[in-house]
C-alpha cells in the first residue's frame, strides 16, 4: 500500500511537469557541429554562423549565398539508466539482488531527466548578412532517491520518505534572428571581424515548479503524510535578444573566435499566466481504515497571476580551428553562468575532427568533457554534392554505443550553397 501511495505521488508530479516537455540547447539541430562534438565556433559559415558566431559572416571565405532547407535535432538523457539496463530488467521478475542493483544506479542526489529539441527552416545568408528562424526549448526534472528506495526495497518502521529536492523547469520559444558581420581588419590572409545577432523572441510555453515538498511517515500505528506542489506557467509571450561575436583568421588555415550568447535577452510571458497548486494528503492509514483509499487530492486550485519576465541563459564560447584540404581539427570551450535547463556553470570542452578522403563524403568524430552531459562521444557524416548537402550527426553520453549510453542525441539537416 505504501508503494502504491508513493508511486501515485511520483507519477502525478512527473505528468504534471512533463506536459510541457517540448524542448533544446542552441545549435543542436546542426548535424555537422553535433558530429564534431560541438566544436564549431571557428567553423560555422553562411546561415550556420548566427548560432555559433555571427562574426564569421565577415570573412572573405564566407559563401556568397546559403539556404538551410531544414534542420532537426533532439537529445534526451538521464543520470542513472542506460538502454542496456532497461533491456536487462524490463519484463522479468526482480529478485532482491535485482532491486539492489537497480537502486544502486540512481545517484544519492536523485534522478535527473533532461529532454531537448531544436528545429530550423529556410534560414538564409547573403554575403555578410543572414536571416534565420528557429524554434527550441529545454526541460529539466530532478527527483529525490527516497521514493525509489521505498518502491524497490519497501518501508521500514519509523521511516520517513521525503520528496525534498524535487524541482523542474521547462520552456520553449521561437526566434527570428537578423545577423551581420563586419570586417575591421584585413591584411593579406589575416582578418578580424565582429558580428551581432538581433533576435525577436516569441514565447511558446513556460512552466516551473515553484514549490515541491512532502513526506510520508511510517509508524507502528499506521502511516501519514502530505505533499504540496505549486507550478507557475504561461502559454505565450514576446521578447528580444542580442548576441555578440568576434573572430580572426590568423592564416588561411587557422581561425579563432569568441561568441557571447544572450548578454541581453528578455521574454515577457503575458498569455494565460497561471499558478496551479495541488495537495495530496495521506490520512493515518491503519487497521481501522486500511480498506479505504488512502490517497486523495485534498485541494487543488488554479488562479491567474501577473505577467512575468524571464531571461535566456548567458553563455560564452571560444573556439579555434585548423582547416586543411583533407582534414580539419576544431576545439571549443563553453561556459555557462547559471545552472538550469540546457545550461551549466561547469565548463565544457569539445574536440572535433573531420576527414575528407572522398570530397563528397566527409566523416566526423568528436568528444566533449564537462557541461551538462559530462563525457560524450559523437560522430557523423555528410553528403556534399556542391550545391546540395545533407548532414547527419549522433552523440552518446558516457558511452561509445547507444545501448550503453545514458543519453543520446540525433541531428539531421539539409541545405543549399552557392
Amino acid at each position: 500500500m505504501v508503494k502504491k501511495i508513493i508511486l501515485s505521488l511520483t507519477l502525478a508530479f512527473v505528468f504534471l511537469l512533463l506536459w510541457a516537455d517540448t524542448s533544446a540547447p542552441l545549435g543542436l539541430s546542426n548535424a555537422r557541429s553535433l558530429g564534431l562534438g560541438g566544436a564549431y565556433t571557428g567553423l560555422a559559415r553562411g546561415n550556420e554562423a548566427p548560432l555559433w558566431n555571427p562574426a564569421n559572416l565577415s570573412f572573405k571565405d564566407n559563401r556568397g549565398f546559403s539556404l538551410n532547407l531544414f534542420s532537426l535535432g533532439a537529445f534526451v538523457e538521464n543520470n542513472a539508466f542506460s538502454l542496456n539496463n532497461y533491456n536487462e530488467y524490463n519484463g522479468r521478475f526482480w529478485d532482491d539482488q535485482d532491486k539492489d542493483n537497480i537502486l544502486s544506479l540512481v545517484p544519492s542526489s536523485g534522478l535527473n531527466l533532461n529532454a531537448q529539441a531544436e528545429a530550423s527552416a529556410l534560414g538564409l545568408s547573403i554575403g555578410s548578412f543572414s536571416l534565420v528562424s528557429y524554434a527550441l526549448g529545454t526541460s529539466d526534472l530532478s527527483f529525490p532517491k527516497d521514493p525509489f528506495e521505498l518502491l524497490l526495497i519497501g518501508n521500514q518502521m519509523n521511516d520517513t520518505v521525503s520528496l525534498k529536492g524535487t524541482s523542474g523547469e521547462a520552456y520553449a520559444y521561437a526566434a527570428l534572428s537578423f545577423s551581420f558581420g563586419k570586417s575591421i581588419l584585413r591584411k593579406g590572409e589575416k582578418e578580424i571581424g565582429i558580428g551581432v545577432n538581433f533576435k525577436y523572441l516569441q514565447g511558446i510555453v513556460y512552466q516551473k515548479v515553484m514549490k515541491a515538498s512532502g513526506e510520508v511517515r511510517i509508524q507502528e500505528t499506521g502511516m501519514e503524510g502530505e505533499s504540496d506542489l505549486i507550478l507557475n506557467s504561461a502559454m505565450g509571450g514576446k521578447g528580444y535578444g542580442l548576441d555578440l561575436g568576434i573572430a580572426a583568421k590568423l592564416s588561411r588555415k587557422w581561425t579563432i573566435g569568441l561568441f557571447l550568447s544572450n548578454p541581453i535577452s528578455r521574454i515577457k510571458w503575458d498569455r494565460k499566466t497561471e499558478e496551479r497548486g495541488y495537495q495530496f494528503q495521506i490520512d493515518s492509514l491503519n487497521l481501522s481504515n486500511s480498506g479505504n483509499d488512502s490517497v486523495f487530492l485534498s485541494e487543488d486550485y488554479k488562479k491567474d497571476i501577473d505577467p512575468f519576465v524571464t531571461h535566456l541563459p548567458l553563455i560564452a564560447k571560444a573556439g579555434i580551428s585548423y582547416q586543411a584540404k583533407k582534414i580539419l581539427i576544431a576545439f571549443d570551450w563553453e561556459q555557462g553562468f547559471e545552472n538550469g535547463p540546457g545550461v551549466s556553470k561547469t565548463p565544457k570542452l569539445s574536440l572535433g575532427t573531420e576527414l575528407k578522403l572522398l570530397t563528397f563524403l566527409p566523416l566526423r568524430t568528436g568528444l566533449s568533457l564537462g557541461g551538462r552531459e559530462g563525457f560524450s562521444l559523437s560522430g557523423g557524416f555528410g553528403l556534399d554534392f556542391g550545391l546540395v548537402f545533407l548532414d547527419l550527426g549522433i552523440v552518446n553520453k558516457n558511452a561509445l554505443l547507444p545501448n550503453n549510453s545514458k543519453g543520446v542525441g540525433l541531428s539531421l539537416n539539409c541545405g543549399l550553397r552557392l
